[in-house]
């Protein structure tokens, strides 16, 4: 079985453009709380009343000011974080540990999940494959490539068959070169999800997606992307905004996509916002400061540049070469 054989074109179809507002806000709400706890396809009645009517309220009318900042924000990472915030006051504490680090890793704060995981941490966590595997994934996240691939090692040593381990795993060897080991696991996991007798006439939401619960990786996605010909802008730009945001690997080679299909000024501000948003990253930090010079932004961006200068002297990375 080849490691990207599962291609069919992706169904990009959306909301009808006709409904309201508050109607939208109602049906992304509802749609985001399966990602926030961390549990695809996960069936939740939430409903909120009317303290004094005992009626029920739609959630732009519980969330008024979380409505009113859902309605000016521009991409789905904003939207999300939006509705996020609204979730915490009801569902937070209810969390397991596990669900808290992976609801700020995807939200684009790996460094506060393991601040919260270092700070909350309890002898059921320490024999808890999903805590070791959201442990790996916020390391991973931050490029902290050892301890990642500790902790799967620990989540597949408590639980073999945890997927959320072996897609970890699999995603460190693939960062680390070891393509043969990454793609085995990628296989299994596509076996078993799949069936031999299944059919593979899959779309990529199906695949990759998180609501698909198949392999969601941004790792294996861009992998595929990269391999294939068939995937088009509009495949890229949705697996970017609606599943892999959170992850720098994936920008970064989406901003070289980009650049590949000439879109040479998206590249860039993706570059720029992927080095401000995630500033641990080091290609994305080397990659905005090479652009800065190549495209003589020197003056316009002062700032940025200074930004950039500081982050690669704090880190004691090389320059890049300067063209």
């Amino acid at each position: 079985m080849g490691l990207f054989n599962f291609f069919k074109k992706t169904n990009t179809s959306k909301l009808d453009n006709n409904i309201s507002d508050e109607q939208r806000f109602e049906v992304e709400f509802l749609a985001t709380i399966p990602r926030y706890l961390s549990i695809p396809k996960a069936q939740v009645e939430y409903e909120i009343r009317s303290e004094q009517s005992n009626r029920l309220l739609l959630m732009a009318e519980a969330f008024p000011e979380q409505f009113d900042a859902w309605k000016t924000a521009v991409t789905i990472a904003e939207k999300r974080r939006i509705i996020y915030a609204a979730l915490d006051d009801k569902f937070l504490t209810q969390l397991e540990l596990w669900q808290v680090m992976e609801r700020f890793t995807k939200d684009c704060s790996p460094e506060k999940a393991l601040l919260i995981a270092s700070e909350n941490s309890t002898i059921n966590d320490m024999v808890s494959a999903d805590y070791w595997a959201s442990l790996a994934n916020a390391n991973f996240i931050l490029t902290n490539y050892s301890q990642a691939e500790a902790n799967s090692f620990k989540a597949l040593e408590i639980d073999p068959t945890n997927k959320r381990g072996k897609i970890a795993l699999a995603d460190i060897y693939h960062i680390n070169e070891k393509y043969n080991e990454a793609h085995e696991i990628y296989n299994k996991i596509l076996e078993k999800e799949l069936g031999f007798n299944k059919k593979k006439n899959l779309n990529i939401s199906e695949l990759v997606g998180f609501d698909a619960d198949i392999l969601n990786s941004p790792i294996y996605a861009y992998s595929w992307f990269t391999n294939d010909t068939q995937i088009d802008q509009d495949t890229w730009k949705i697996a970017y905004e609606e599943d892999f945001y959170y992850s720098p690997h994936f920008r970064f080679q989406y901003a070289h996509y980009l650049l590949r299909i000439n879109e040479k000024k998206r590249c860039f501000l993706e570059l720029l916002d992927l080095s401000d948003e995630m500033p641990w990253f080091k290609d994305g930090v080397l990659n905005a400061y090479n652009l800065i010079h190549q495209f003589r932004l020197e003056d316009q961006l002062e700032d940025d540049k200074a930004r950039l200068q500081k982050l690669i002297q704090q880190n004691n990375w090389s320059d890049p070469k300067l063209q």
